[in-house]
């Protein structure tokens, strides 16, 4: 189906519309979005296919949605959106849903400003021709839209869960940019002694440069031992050391040790005392850099803050301003 502007709008929209937010983490969520799970539990069993996707200058996009082992994942004419609206990684964005199968969708830049709409010539125009009720993005041809298809959930679900974090941000393996901890997700199911099972953890890898790093949400699992992506310790040959060093913000070192075991490469020995002396929290994103050395290789340390208090800060201030 040819993506489509349609000219209706969500200005009306009952504040009381159920909404979630996602931060874009790789490049495959910029092809294909997963609508979070509890939310499409909650709203997704009358949601029609296609959906229309809207931004605050009044104007929809018709995306196409895929429902695949229960869920519900944003497809066809979601990329065409993002390229559009320039949404990358680390973009933040809001959906507020209507029962018309309408998602008013607010996009914020990495620095958390809303960002300025593109407004295409072609749109203006078709705000002229009251005439004409669907405008196509890249051709001047109407064309029947195809019948509204609901999309059931009912079938699958019994695989649908509940998430656990407030905020759902879905994160999705990257080659290039952002991965999931794979080692530490697959060992939950098998050793406790890595972490709780089913815990989630995520990590921002960049190879790129003379000094290579990595970013990891710190988690409850992470008391006692700390995991290395394993893309970044093969990168790094951190994966053959045994002993390293690790440096804070002020320059103090802690010796720790580097244990590589069943597909993982963790920080073990000397952690514990590294986070406890540093206070890192529970939440906390750390940047762990690699700083090469003539005589050894450390990783420095440094703390980025809680993602969840930053997310939760920057929805406040948003109600605040719809309020007003």
């Amino acid at each position: 189906m040819v993506n489509k502007f349609h000219g209706s709008s969500l200005r009306n929209s009952s504040p009381n519309n159920p909404k979630f937010i996602q931060i874009i983490t790789s490049s495959d969520e910029l092809c294909r979005l997963r609508i979070p799970v509890v939310f499409a539990k909650r709203h997704g069993k009358n949601m029609l296919n296609p959906v229309f996707l809207e931004v605050p200058h009044g104007k929809a996009w018709e995306v196409e949605v895929e429902n695949s082992r229960g869920q519900i994942w944003l497809a066809k004419g979601w990329k065409e959106f993002c390229d559009y609206y320039s949404i990358s990684i680390r973009s933040f964005l809001m959906f507020t849903y209507n029962p018309r199968s309408h998602f008013a969708v607010t996009i914020f830049d990495q620095n958390k400003t809303e960002i300025e709409y593109p407004i295409d010539q072609e749109i203006e125009s078709d705000e002229e021709e009251e005439d004409i009720p669907v405008l196509q993005a890249n051709a001047n041809v109407i064309e029947e839209e195809e019948e509204d298809i609901p999309v059931n959930l009912q079938a699958n679900a019994n695989v649908i869960e509940e998430e656990e974090e407030d905020i759902p941000v879905n994160i999705q393996t990257n080659a290039n940019v952002i991965e999931q901890d794979q080692e530490v997700g697959e060992a939950n199911s098998r050793s406790e002694e890595v972490g709780p099972k089913n815990s989630s953890r995520y990590s921002f890898v960049n190879l790129n440069g003379d000094n290579p790093y990595f970013e990891m949400v710190i988690k409850k699992a992470h008391a006692t031992c700390m995991t290395i992506p394993m893309r970044f310790a093969q990168s790094t040959d951190i994966i053959n050391m045994k002993n390293m060093r690790l440096v804070n913000e002020e320059e103090v070192e802690w010796e720790v040790e580097i244990e590589y075991n069943r597909s993982m490469v963790i920080i073990k020995r000397g952690w514990t005392a590294f986070r406890k002396d540093n206070n890192i929290a529970n939440g906390e994103t750390c940047r762990f850099k690699l700083i090469r050395g003539h005589i050894a290789n450390v990783l420095q340390i440094k703390k980025l803050g809680k993602l969840i208090v930053e997310v939760k800060k920057l929805v406040q201030r948003i109600a605040v301003d719809t309020a007003s």
